[in-house]
């Protein structure tokens, strides 16, 4: 039921925009992206959730929900629940500054630290992956306006089709949208990724940010 409910958001947001977009320019695109990373994250506080949906073979595998309260730079409160293979597993973090100031636990009830590093995630990793940037075939910046609660609002779109790797051979696509108050603050970042011909998804990651919700005061864990 997940799964289509993602898709079925998915198709009607593309139908949205594909009847109301407008091409951009990329320094249009990520001009706009960068005020918008660095104005929104510092408008501190916060509530930060982001929810990882991973597919293998357009089947739904894993979702990891990460909800971080942040409260200023450097102080935060984040639990994260991995979902898969039918068992769920838990982290939680709280951090009250820089340097060796992060408590970490499985159960949010006993706490390891303070440390100076990241805490494993649910399923007990802290392999951090780095990938480079890849060089993409075709890319297709868009912007279109609506309005959201009687607010107006810009959705950018960037959709890059990549060439074939791999025994598969199959091209790839990423697609990101960004929904952005008129601040100039996302209110939300939609990233799929899947192979084409035909097309499967693989990942889709929904990020958004709520200045609205109160959250009790981030302290070190007793």
């Amino acid at each position: 039921m997940k799964l289509i409910i993602s898709i079925v958001l998915i198709a009607l947001a593309a139908t949205t925009l594909s009847a109301q977009a407008k091409p951009t320019t990329a320094a249009d695109y990520e001009g706009t992206f960068r005020y918008a990373v660095f104005e929104t994250n510092r408008s501190f506080p916060f509530v930060f959730t982001v929810v990882k949906e991973k597919f293998v073979g357009g089947k739904l595998v894993s979702t990891e929900t990460s909800v971080d309260e942040r409260q200023a730079a450097g102080v935060e409160r984040e639990t994260i629940k991995l979902e898969r293979g039918g068992k769920t597993f838990s982290s939680y973090s709280i951090q009250v500054g820089f340097g060796n100031h992060t408590d970490c636990s499985t159960d949010g009830a006993i706490w390891n630290g303070p440390q100076e590093f990241v805490c494993p995630g649910p399923d007990g990793s802290n392999v951090l992956t780095l990938s480079r940037p890849r060089k993409s075939e075709s890319v297709e910046f868009s912007v279109s306006e609506r309005s959201i609660n009687g607010e107006p609002v810009k959705i950018y779109r960037k959709y890059a089709i990549f060439a074939g790797t791999g025994a598969s051979g199959k091209k790839s696509f990423e697609e990101e949208i960004a929904t952005i108050d008129s601040r100039g603050f996302f209110i939300s970042v939609v990233d799929t990724e899947g192979t084409l011909d035909p097309k499967s998804l693989t990942l889709i990651r929904n990020q958004t940010w709520d200045f609205e919700t109160k959250f009790k005061p981030v302290v070190v864990p007793k």
